[in-house]
């Protein structure tokens, strides 16, 4: 049993003992209100999970020279690849460049581009709603003038998990926010 099924059992029981016991006495119901407080996100998140997951199934669409990943949940193809740019370009001095290769890519409705930064790691991930073999190899030949372009494994999501810090030091606001609304209040 994980986390979330924990979760969502613990506030089953936690529901039937304020019922029960609000038939005992109504006003004992609002002992709901902090349990709803306390698990009511992991109990949404683990009934969202059973709906849509997470993660996409993953499934690899090959067509010859193209490898994609088809995300079933979205309905779209994805096209990876390892890119370094040919140019450092910063700032300004980027836009005029920028504004070149969007107009040569001449993306149309339904087809995105992305450059992804993990660690040392540069990607372009090209999506579609429709997968056109003629079209991919197109994007490439006018990413080419940009990017020395690498064939990347594909892939929709990474397998690793986010850091619990940033919820941590969240939490450090909350007992704050408190104060200064006492402090307003008086």
């Amino acid at each position: 049993m994980n986390y979330y099924e924990k979760s969502a059992a613990i506030f089953a029981l936690g529901l039937l003992f304020a019922a029960i016991l609000a038939k005992l006495w109504p006003p004992l119901a609002l002992l709901a209100v902090p349990l709803v407080l306390a698990l009511g996100e992991e109990v949404l998140l683990w009934v969202y999970t059973r709906i849509a997951p997470l993660e996409p199934v993953r499934v690899l669409y090959e067509d010859g020279r193209i490898k994609a990943a088809y995300d079933p949940r979205h309905k779209l193809y994805h096209v990876f690849w390892r890119a370094e740019p040919v140019h450092s370009l910063y700032g300004i001095a980027a836009a005029p460049r920028l504004h070149e290769l969007y107009t040569k890519l001449s993306l149309q409705r339904g087809e995105w581009l992305a450059y992804i930064v993990l660690g040392e790691e540069k990607y372009l991930r090209y999506t579609a709603k429709r997968l056109i073999p003629e079209r991919v190899k197109q994007i490439e030949a006018v990413l080419k003038e940009y990017y020395v372009l690498k064939p990347a494994p594909v892939w929709l999501s990474s397998r690793k998990m986010p850091a619990r810090w940033p919820y941590f030091t969240s939490l450090v606001f909350l007992p704050l926010a408190r104060l200064v609304a006492c402090g307003s209040c008086c």
